[in-house]
């Protein structure tokens, strides 16, 4: 046997096109050329077959060599469910780059990510089959549980079930019998396989996609998450949902808070109301009062008595003493 990266010969020219095809008492890999045994020469044994061959008119008396004669393949066979020389696992890249590529699995990618595992399933880690649930499986789960898995303190349970989407060995599409169980990555569970004609489902999850090759493996698109057993979806939710819960009667002693508040504008306005009623009303009622009674009137009555002398004493002596001695 050699085997280069996923190219596997037997003998020296005999390549494995589809491996692990299982049965209840074995296994069966299909090779693309028959194996000659050592001591058995394929020239001598068609020379000795044909001797006694007196049907001159039959063409056929001289087959090709057996051991340079391919197995046909049809080429336009689109089953191809194997590890055939049209596929070198030199140019694929690893799982990670193989989820990169499908635009349906960037959320499972992302998953992998935030769970620590894009190593755990990059070379030379492998190989591996793994059932990659698309974006649209991702957002029909219920509400939050996406989120709950996402954080911190949850990452062992996003393990959890990111692992029961993962099992060793390279199992294609053809590999996948109805009634196969699989053991996943964790050794403690197992996948159940049910195939109805083309249609394939593991658990309740139908493929559809298969055989997306990548270097250390295969993947499978599947239309919906697989929980795993003794995973209570509910549970598990009611257990996260606790922490956001306490925020609520945080918020409700903040209203409390804020009804303080409002007596303290309260004393603002009796303080406010003292000023206009106290101050004005003194000053009119006090002031303004006795300045029109008294001190204005008698100001002006000694003005007049002043007046009245000035007139009075200079005009009167003049005329008295000059007309009277001019007559006589």
């Amino acid at each position: 046997i050699d085997r280069n990266g996923g190219a596997i010969i037997i003998n020296d020219d005999a390549q494995v096109i589809n491996a692990n095809i299982r049965a209840s008492n074995g296994v069966i890999h299909v090779i693309n050329k028959v194996l000659v045994p050592p001591g058995f020469d394929v020239s001598d044994f068609l020379d000795s077959c044909t001797k006694g061959d007196d049907d001159d008119d039959d063409d056929n008396d001289t087959p090709a060599p057996v051991s340079s004669s391919p197995v046909s393949r049809d080429d336009d066979d689109d089953n191809d469910n194997d590890d055939d020389d049209d596929d070198s696992n030199d140019d694929l890249p690893g799982i990670p780059g193989a989820l990169l590529n499908q635009p349906s699995l960037t959320i499972f990618r992302s998953e992998l990510n935030r769970a620590d595992l894009t190593n755990e399933v990059s070379e030379p880690n492998g190989p591996f089959t793994v059932f990659a649930p698309t974006n649209n499986a991702f957002n029909s789960l219920p509400d939050e549980l996406l989120q709950c898995l996402n954080r911190p303190e949850n990452k062992q349970q996003l393990q959890k079930v990111l692992y029961y989407h993962i099992a060793f060995g390279r199992i294609m599409s053809s590999d996948l019998m109805d009634g196969m169980s699989i053991q996943t990555v964790d050794d403690k569970q197992y996948l159940t396989v049910d195939r109805n004609g083309r249609v394939i489902t593991i658990n309740d999850a139908r493929i559809v996609m298969a055989n997306i090759r990548a270097s250390n493996g295969v993947i499978h698109t599947i239309d919906s998450v697989l929980v795993p057993p003794g995973f209570d979806v509910e549970e598990f939710l009611g257990e996260c949902n606790p922490t956001p819960a306490p925020v609520n009667p945080t918020r409700a002693p903040v209203n409390p808070t804020r009804a303080p508040v409002d007596p303290t504008p309260s004393p603002v306005n009796p303080t406010r109301a003292p000023v206009p009623d106290s101050t004005p009303a003194p000053v009119p009622a006090s002031t303004r009062a006795p300045i029109s009674d008294m001190p204005v009137n008698p100001t002006p009555s000694p003005v007049n008595p002043t007046r009245a002398p000035v007139p009075d004493s200079t005009p009167a002596p003049v005329p008295a003493s000059t007309p009277a001695p001019v007559p006589a």
